[in-house]
């Protein structure tokens, strides 16, 4: 028994002392990396000092939120048209020739719960990723994500209404995929997961690991039940992505780069003004933004405009009321009384009860009445 015994105890002291060295073995590993880490850090704070500008668009963005709430914007529910009129995206208006939209709307938010949740994000990566990059990279590259997430989401539905800083903030988080993705073997772990400076409260949760877990888990979370715009994420992901590959600097560098590779540079630059040219197209081939370009004919009084808009958007939806009475409307005042008529029968034979409809033959009629050049009889 006490034979069969001293090989199992062998065993065991042998299973225990190999476990001890791996685990040793990974201590030491774990300590490397960490050292890796601070070293990096150390490096990457002396290169950057001060992370200026990650703060100052946080603070454009609660300046913005707070003017807008100061201007009478809900703080809670704002409605579509004020952040249109604060220069949120949309496509008719944005290719129609508002085109400094494509970045306004990155500092335009739907309430304070979308400001929230979008400056932790900013706050959680921009820091880290304004030292990877240097302050003025930095600034490059967030417009440059904000402009590619905008013009993403106006290739993909050009007809909703897009604002936030999300998209630019994916663009920080495809910039610190691109300074990291070289370094993968050696850091693997510190990018993501940045150890705290200081020992404040504040600071250890929105730059340790709830931030960033918050910010992703917010947008993924709103993408499946809620309205977001993930192709503004995933564009300003891309273009991110792309401004970091081209404006990245070997981290161990204790100086910029200061030239740019000018051709993959012309690339991005012929990428985003494709997606504009895309973008263009649809808002004004898609039959929804050839109807709303009529009614903004009719909105400035641009009767003729309007008419040909409508001609064009009923060709395609023949049965669409609205855009009949609207057409009735515009040519109503062109004094087009008939023609007018005509479209309010085609929308009563749809609609037999439509008041607009209705009304607007009523009082077409009783012009054509008061018509000399008219006889007097029921069209």
């Amino acid at each position: 028994m006490k034979a069969s015994e001293e090989p199992n105890e062998k065993r065991s002291a042998r299973t225990a002392a190999l476990t001890e060295r791996l685990k040793s073995q990974q201590t030491r590993e774990r300590l490397a990396s960490k050292d890796r880490g601070h070293d990096l850090r150390d490096v990457l704070r002396a290169r950057t000092p001060q992370t200026w500008v990650t703060y100052a668009l946080a603070g454009a963005n609660v300046a913005v939120f707070g003017a807008m709430v100061a201007g009478g914007v809900s703080p809670v529910d704002p409605q579509i048209e004020d952040a249109l009129r604060w220069g949120a995206d949309f496509g008719p208006l944005t290719t129609g020739g508002q085109w400094w939209r494509l970045l306004t709307n990155a500092f335009v938010h739907f309430g304070g719960e979308h400001l929230v949740a979008n400056m932790i994000g900013l706050l959680s990566f921009g820091v880290l990723v304004e030292r990877l990059y240097g302050s003025r990279a930095f600034l490059t590259l967030y417009v440059a994500s904000a402009l590619a997430g905008s013009l993403t989401s106006l290739s993909w539905n050009p007809f909703i209404v897009s604002a936030g800083a999300s998209g630019a903030i994916f663009g920080v988080i495809g910039a610190a995929l691109a300074a990291w993705l070289p370094y993968r073997k050696t850091h693997p772990r510190w990018l993501f997961w940045p150890e705290p400076e200081g020992s404040n409260v504040f600071r250890r949760l929105l730059v340790g690991r709830l931030g960033p877990i918050g910010f992703l888990g917010y947008n993924l979370v709103l993408g499946l039940f809620g309205p977001i715009d993930q192709a503004a994420h995933l564009g300003g992901l891309a273009g991110g992505f792309m401004a970091g590959t081209i404006l990245r600097t070997p981290l161990e560098s204790t100086t910029w780069t200061t030239r740019l590779p000018l051709r993959r540079l012309a690339w991005v630059v012929v990428a985003l003004a494709g997606l504009g040219v895309l973008a263009r197209t649809r808002a004004i081939t898609d039959p929804d933004g050839i109807a709303y370009a009529g009614q903004a004919a009719c909105d400035r009084g641009d009767w003729a405009a309007a008419v040909e808009c409508f001609d064009r958007y009923l060709v395609r939806v023949p049965d669409d009321v609205d855009a009949l009475v609207s057409r009735g409307f515009a040519r109503s005042s062109q004094g087009d009384y008939r023609g007018a008529i005509a479209d309010c029968d085609l929308a009563l034979g749809l609609s037999p009860e439509h008041p607009q409809a209705r009304e607007l033959r009523t009082w077409c009629w009783l012009r054509l009445r008061a018509s000399p050049e008219e006889p007097e009889r029921d069209p």
